[in-house]
């Protein structure tokens, strides 16, 4: 319960800083290079995407992308 009780703050914390860099940034690149970036190392994870709707919102499209 402890452990989950942790991955869940550092879920929120993480969105947090996120969201803290999305109102001082306008460059749309930039934001996801940092959000990828920071979802991989703070989650030790191999690999991290982020995937956004085309206009017509038909399909997602990788926007960025960061890990081996």
């Amino acid at each position: 319960v402890l452990e989950e009780s942790r991955k869940t703050a550092l879920q929120f914390e993480t969105a947090a800083e996120i969201a803290r860099d999305i109102s001082s940034s306008l460059d749309l690149d930039e934001l996801l290079k940092k959000a990828t970036d920071l979802i991989r190392s703070r989650f030790d994870f191999y690999h991290a995407a982020i995937f956004l709707k085309d206009v017509p919102g038909e399909f997602v499209v990788i926007r960025e992308a960061t890990g081996d």
